[in-house]
């Protein structure tokens, strides 16, 4: 596909946000991003896919607007599997004045996940986890499921890139209730135990 312009929504009379319109994969063989030719009245525009996108739309939540929601346990296990590892790709722009790993930047937002969350509802995320990892990818859900925390422990077990996901956090996610670096690890650490090795453990049965 030739390059073509992503589609972004923004505000009227301001640029401090926008929605990024998004496509999911056409089935659990499409691996990695694909493109989508979308053409509208003026012009044509190109849709991201992403390869675990679809657990975002799993049994989404349908807010009092109409509109659905991502579950936040099925936003967190998406950005897990598409992080197996930290790689070193960049975002386009700075954060707030710092240059952030994507990988940084997405585990950054599993960490909030997490933190914003209540115990009893993380201890939930296994059982619902398993569900949508069947659904989505039936003939290769265990295998996912084993890999659901590789990225997730480097993370942890690297300073400079925790520090970096905690400076997305402070700025961006948990800006009104900001955590140390110290704590944003604390809140992985459950996580791993809480939800990940559980969800691994049934991917090894």
């Amino acid at each position: 596909m030739a390059l073509l312009p992503v589609v972004r929504l923004f505000p009227p009379k301001s640029d401090d946000w926008f929605i990024e319109l998004l496509t999911v994969p056409a089935s659990e063989k499409e691996k990695g991003k694909h493109w989508e030719r979308l053409e509208l009245d003026d012009g044509h525009y190109g849709l991201p896919s992403f390869e675990f996108m679809s657990l975002a739309t799993y049994r989404p939540t349908k807010t009092e607007f109409g509109i659905y929601c991502a579950r936040p346990e099925m936003m967190a296990l998406a950005l897990l599997l598409e992080h197996p590892t930290i790689r070193p790709e960049t975002m386009s722009g700075l954060i707030e004045g710092r240059e952030i790993k994507r990988s940084n930047k997405d585990l950054g937002r599993v960490l909030a996940i997490a933190r914003l969350s209540s115990e009893e509802a993380i201890l939930s995320w296994p059982a619902a986890w398993e569900k949508g990892l069947r659904a989505c990818f039936p003939s290769r859900w265990r295998a996912l499921a084993r890999s659901t925390g590789s990225g997730l422990r480097r993370l942890l077990d690297s300073p400079p890139d925790l520090g970096e996901a905690h400076h997305t956090c402070v700025y961006g996610l948990l800006r009104s209730r900001p955590a140390t670096v110290e704590e944003l690890g604390i809140s992985g650490r459950r996580l791993l135990q809480d939800a990940v090795e559980p969800v691994e453990g049934i991917g090894r049965e």
